[in-house]
């Protein structure tokens, strides 16, 4: 999930795959302006922009554009089903990070 190493070794990139470039706009409404660029890097890492995209973790499954581990494992966490959406994804992603 995108909670581990918050920079993921983010080196600057400003451009990226189409299918990372076509969540700009989204992540850009729940991430600082300048927490735009390293956020669309990591979900780059996380699974390539898949909306529905799923990984088996130590926590359990990780789901959705940043990988977030569900509640099966993690009391408090989204569905799976509410995972999958992009922009829950992407705001539970942000709230993540900030802490909100």
């Amino acid at each position: 999930g995108a909670q581990g190493n918050p920079g993921w070794g983010y080196n600057g990139e400003t451009k990226f795959a189409p299918q990372i470039e076509q969540w700009r706009e989204l992540v850009g409404r729940y991430f600082r302006k300048e927490d735009v660029n390293k956020a669309l890097y990591i979900m780059s890492k996380e699974n390539a922009g898949g909306v529905a995209t799923q990984s088996q973790t130590s926590g359990g499954p990780a789901v959705g554009l940043f990988q977030i581990e569900v509640s099966t494992q993690w009391p408090g966490r989204p569905t799976k089903e509410q995972l999958t959406d992009p922009e829950f994804n992407v705001w539970y992603a942000a709230t993540m990070a900030y802490g909100n």
